[in-house]
């Protein structure tokens, strides 16, 4: 709600304003905010994960059998990453589809 006075003699003030209802932006910017978190937390730990196996792999030299339990690693990481996509598709798709929101996609 905004408004703003405006006197008209010495005894009336008369409120001239508006009153909007932002119920909707308010949910966006949730949505929002649970999507930078997620990005954060839930797709970024997987990346970072196979990322610090990929400077130990060109770091040290290893047997195969470890090289394969590294890649071992890095696929767990892989699914468990593609998985939490597939699960904020499923969360974000219904707020998507409430806030009228368009996506773009390539």
């Amino acid at each position: 709600m905004k408004a703003n006075a405006e006197k008209r003699n010495k005894n009336d003030v008369v409120w001239i304003g508006v009153i909007q209802d932002n119920s909707e932006k308010r949910n966006h910017l949730k949505a929002l905010e649970k999507m930078i978190f997620d990005i954060s937390q839930v797709i970024r730990k997987p990346i970072a994960n196979v990322l610090n196996i990929r400077n130990v792999i060109h770091s040290l030299e290893f047997s195969n059998e470890e090289k394969m339990e590294m890649l071992s690693v890095i696929f767990e990481e892989m699914d468990r990453l593609d998985q939490a996509i597939s699960h904020l598709n499923g969360e974000y798709d219904p707020l998507r589809k409430s806030q009228k929101i368009v996506w773009k996609e390539n």
